[in-house]
């Protein structure tokens, strides 16, 4: 160091110098002098220069990142097209099957990110963007078959979903509020619905006004089931279990309204030749058929991803384990429908039961209580036997049952939503905007349909806000119960085309042309409706239940909500009768 560089090291005014040859640098110097590269400090800048400087750097560095990414990212899409046109040849082109689902992939998980990122509901990314590429023709190479497929998967995947996160003991003690809330606003707004398309429409008579109704009167598992559960992790309503027994409910929900419109469009359409006790039979049949060999899935998908001990199993990890179950999900889905089978609502049945039960045995596994061995030779105290009669909860790995080690990968939970978001809801949504023909739908259409959406949502929260008193819930968790009844998407997106792609299939069994026109106008009014119901309801309830959880819930052993409602009584008392609940609740 030369003679000059020691005088300014020295000087009182700046501590703790290291200066490394040309490259030297100032650790920690209060007035930020600068270090020139022959080693000699400069003359201290003032801070304000110094935080200027920096904010420009900075502003300057994260549009370089964004114009870096953006490079990135066009060339990922740009390549991706490039394959898809390399690998399926023809099919690759625009024109092609191939490339126009790539496109809806990439398009939809590219506005999904966008609106996710302003706190709205992932799921209209896609069924926006179908309605564009549909309206433009960019999606016409898409068969029936091939939609069919994918939103029968992605049906089956957010099922199995919803039955994971259900706790069956909760459901035990909350039975009648279960029931009640899964039947009685399904069908007060299905009435109401059905009423308001009779009454508005020219054309729409009972049956297809049922069938209306029956679409437009389901919650969504696709909005509900990622809130509850995040509430539910939070603590919110825990107590009480409001979190699961809206879970459950809603999962309910959908299989009563699958059934229903299968059971109502076997009598009205063309070639319906079922009765009314027929249908009603196979109704049921198919319900409680699907409880039954879902429950006996789960326990064998268990039992088999249990066999191996000390995780050496080929289904020892989390991604695994998922790919297990949706292999499982999708051969019960599809098998309910097949057509010796015909039983479309006891797959969506099955899919719950699966996750439900598989859920279950895997936490009755992990919490499988033994004693510990006495190995003491001389005990002093009674306290030190203390220790040696508890019990303790054996690791999956020790019986059998492998499961995920915390932080060394993603657990089946995990796999299966990333796999929801990534294609599932991609292709459920898209292929519904993709059917929505907005040249073929009137202004006055979709007013009416507007009319009909609003008349029968207050009918469905009222009714839900007197079936929570079963559950002996304060005000405050009756109301939050008819705020996360609102979003409406996974069964509107899976029934909506339903009814359109039968008429057009029977087209040649009509009487005339004048019958035909009038059942393909009123599957277009249930389409235009149900797409609507999305779009007015999915965003709004996704906002109301993220706000009012937090509000009008409590967390266990906490303090009560923001609401000044009357206090929910201890969750293990005994429970009254469901009718008297509801006379107290009126």
């Amino acid at each position: 160091m030369t003679s000059q560089e020691k005088m300014w090291c020295e000087r009182p005014t700046f501590s703790s110098w290291q200066i490394s040859g040309a490259g030297a640098s100032v650790a920690a110097c209060p007035m930020k002098m600068a270090v020139t590269h022959s080693g000699i400090p400069t003359p201290p800048t003032t801070p304000e220069k110094n935080e200027s400087r920096i904010d420009a750097d900075m502003s300057a560095r994260s549009w370089v990142d964004l114009a870096r990414q953006g490079v990135q990212a066009a060339a990922i899409v740009g390549l991706l097209l490039a394959a898809t046109v390399v690998v399926f040849g023809k099919e690759g082109l625009p024109s092609g099957v191939a490339f126009q689902l790539v496109l809806l992939w990439l398009l939809s998980t590219v506005t999904s990110a966008a609106l996710s990122a302003v706190k709205l509901p992932s799921l209209c990314g896609p069924l926006l963007i179908g309605v564009l590429l549909g309206n433009l023709g960019l999606l016409s190479a898409v068969t029936p078959s091939v939609t069919k497929v994918l939103k029968g998967a992605s049906v089956a995947l957010i099922m199995m979903r919803a039955g994971l996160s259900l706790n069956l003991r909760t459901l035990w003690r909350c039975g009648s509020a279960t029931v009640l809330l899964s039947v009685v606003p399904c069908l007060v707004e299905m009435t109401a619905g059905a009423a308001g398309a009779v009454l508005l429409f020219d054309h729409m008579n009972l049956p297809w006004g049922v069938m209306l109704g029956f679409a437009l009167s389901d919650v969504s598992p696709a909005v509900t089931v990622p809130l509850l559960t995040d509430l539910k992790k939070r603590g919110y309503g825990t107590a009480q279990g409001i979190p699961t027994v809206l879970l459950a409910a809603g999962s309910l929900n959908s299989v009563l309204c699958i059934v229903g419109f299968e059971i109502t469009m076997s009598m009205a359409l063309a070639g319906g030749q079922r009765s009314i006790a027929e249908s009603l039979g196979r109704g049921l049949g198919g319900l409680f058929g699907g409880v039954a060999v879902g429950v006996l899935a789960g326990l064998l998908t268990r039992a088999l991803i249990g066999w191996a001990p000390n995780n050496a199993g080929l289904l020892a990890t989390g991604p695994r384990q998922a790919a297990g179950l949706m292999i499982v999900a999708l051969v019960l889905y599809f098998g309910f429908g097949l057509e010796g089978v015909d039983l479309g609502g006891a797959g969506t049945m099955a899919c719950v039961a699966l996750g439900a039960t598989y859920s279950h045995a895997r936490e009755g596994a992990s919490q499988r209580p033994v004693e510990k061995k006495l190995s003491a030779v001389v005990i002093n105290d009674l306290k030190e036997l203390e220790p040696a009669f508890e019990t303790a909860s054996i690791a999956e790995s020790d019986i059998g049952a492998p499961e995920v080690a915390k932080g060394t990968g993603p657990s089946a939970e995990d796999t299966l939503k990333a796999a929801w978001l990534a294609v599932g809801q991609v292709y459920l949504f898209g292929f519904l905007g993709g059917a929505l023909d907005l040249s073929l739908i009137s202004t006055s259409v979709l007013g009416k349909a507007v009319g009909v959406i609003l008349l029968a949502l207050p009918f469905r929260c009222v009714a839900a806000y007197y079936c929570a008193a079963a559950g002996r819930w304060s005000v405050s968790d009756r109301l939050f119960t008819a705020v996360s009844w609102l979003p409406k998407a996974t069964v509107q997106a899976a029934l909506s085309t339903v009814a359109l792609q039968f008429v057009e299939s029977q087209e040649g069994s009509y009487s005339s042309e004048e019958a035909y026109s009038q059942d393909w106008d009123r599957s277009m009014i249930i389409l235009a409706a149900a797409t609507l119901s999305i779009v007015l309801t999915a965003p709004t309830g996704a906002v109301a239940i993220e706000w009012f959880g937090p509000r009008l819930l409590r967390l266990p052993d906490g303090p009560s909500s923001t609401f000044s409602g009357p206090e929910s009584p201890d969750a293990d008392a005994e429970p009254e009768r469901p009718l008297q609940f509801l006379a107290e609740a009126i």
